[in-house]
């Protein structure tokens, strides 16, 4: 998962005028032994050297602008970021707490936190964050994405996976994607009945849909109803769909033999 867009790292003159585009590093750089104790300067040097490539300079820059101005939020994003560049999460981390607790409203910082808990396996963090923030902004539609991407990932968060894409389903109740991403995390707690559900509702809508399709046989197959799951084939093969061939396959390896359509579904 990518990080959402969080900064862009404008370098900014002591008026406030964005810097040229050419020689801006060397620009910074000026007005860095001109300002030495302004913490913006160092702030747009720290910015122009991200734009060089050079982030561990960039860093001591950013470090810098913080001492001059502890409460300088967007000094702690830029370092969080270039830190998460590095490969250093757990200074990103650090960081971005930081700048979250100095200004607590802003959420693709809050969204960015939780991306970097995830990616050292404190998926936990990560979605207990992503949960507190969607329950006080239940119509930020990236918190929920980000809520679903990471809960998702787990067994014991799935429950609030589908939450997140359930409110999702609330705000835009006709999105194709998002249903279908609801029937397979049903279909993944085995509630296969619900995830059926919507399967055929999705291809009543668009029966074109091999994907939807694919969705609604598979479903089939683990819902041990086999010929339920070959009639699904068929459509695909009239799709001229390739997941036909891979429906089959995966028939055969569940359900080798034909049975009865009788166990019940869950």
């Amino acid at each position: 998962m990518k990080f959402v867009a969080l900064l862009s790292l404008v370098s900014l003159l002591m008026s406030g005028a964005v810097l040229a585009q050419t020689d801006e590093l060397k620009t910074a750089e000026r007005n860095v032994k001109k300002y030495p104790k302004n913490p913006v300067a160092h702030f747009n040097l720290g910015a122009a050297l991200v734009e060089a490539g050079k982030l561990q300079n960039a860093v001591a820059a950013f470090k810098e602008a913080i001492t001059l101005k502890a409460d300088f939020v967007e000094a702690h994003i830029a370092l969080g970021m270039a830190y998460n560049d590095l490969e250093q999460y757990n200074d990103a981390i650090e960081s971005l707490n930081t700048a979250l607790k100095l200004n607590p409203k802003q959420q693709d910082v809050a969204v960015n936190l939780a991306i970097l808990y995830d990616k050292i396996g404190r998926t936990t963090d990560a979605v207990a964050l992503l949960k507190q923030r969607s329950t006080q902004s239940p119509n930020d539609t990236t918190l929920l994405y980000n809520l679903f991407a990471v809960a998702s990932k787990s067994d014991s968060t799935t429950t609030d996976a589908i939450d997140a894409l359930k409110q999702m389903l609330r705000l835009k109740p006709n999105d194709r994607e998002t249903q279908k991403a609801l029937a397979e995390l049903y279909r993944k707690q085995k509630r296969y009945d619900d995830a059926i559900d919507i399967y055929t509702a999705l291809i009543k809508r668009f029966p074109n849909d091999a994907e939807a399709v694919f969705g609604l046989g598979v479903t089939f197959v683990y819902a041990k109803k086999r010929s339920d799951a070959f009639k699904q084939h068929e459509v695909l093969k009239s799709l001229d769909s390739t997941r036909a061939r891979t429906l089959i396959e995966l028939i055969y390896v569940e359900m080798p033999k034909r049975q009865q359509d009788t166990v019940k579904t869950q």
